[in-house]
Order: C-alpha cells, then structure tokens, then sequence
C-alpha cells in the first residue's frame, strides 16, 4: 500500500483537496498531513514550529476525506499529526477577539501589572 506525506497541504482546503485526489488516484491508500505553517516548516526535532488554527486544520482533513469518498475509496486512511507541542503556545491560539474564547482569556493573561520587589 502506499501512504502519501503531503506536509501540510501545500495550501488552503481546496489546494488539499486536488492534491490529494491525485495521490488517490496514484494509487495511495492512505493521505498524511500536519497542522504546520507550509512557509515556516521546521523538522519533527526541531523547536519553533507555527500551527495553522485547528479550524483550519480540520478543514484540511475534511477536504482529504472528501477527496476519498469522491473517488468511491470508503476505507481510506488519514493520519492527521500535529506539530502543537513543539509549536510555542502564542502560535497555537488563534488570534481572537471574541470575549470568553480560549485566545481572549489567554491574552487578557497576559496584560498583567508589573510588580517591583521590595
């Protein structure tokens, strides 16, 4: 069986969604992809990495999923691997504005006072 590495899609959902059904169509039975920033792709050992947001990510999935069932392949495997723990938690959380979302409540942490030691 052939198991296709496409990094992380190289591209939004739709760029994802081509480029999986052609390694489909190659013969792949099985479609790997990472949550990683295509542009700011570090190696598995190395620290730094930058993750796309989960939503994203998902929608990556759902456009290899698709690009399967298209193709009439109802048993196809997808490995979704994540880089988070190596990515710094700033690049985890999507930037937000929305009062009581995980990001408002992780920035509104960070506004602290500065306190002097005596």
């Amino acid at each position: 069986p052939i198991i296709a590495d496409i990094d992380a899609g190289f591209g939004n959902e739709e760029a994802t969604y081509l480029l999986a059904k052609r390694m489909i169509e190659a013969g792949a039975c099985a479609i790997q992809i990472e949550n990683q920033v295509s542009d700011a792709k570090q190696c598995g050992h190395q620290d730094g990495k930058v993750t796309v947001p989960h939503e994203d990510f998902l929608a990556k999935i759902n456009a290899v999923r698709y690009a399967f069932l298209e193709l009439g392949v109802d048993d196809g495997v997808i490995v979704a691997r994540t880089d988070s723990l190596g990515a710094g938690l700033t690049q985890k959380i999507p930037v937000s504005r929305d009062p009581g979302d995980l990001a408002h409540k992780y920035n509104a942490f960070l506004q602290t006072d500065v306190v002097e030691s005596a």
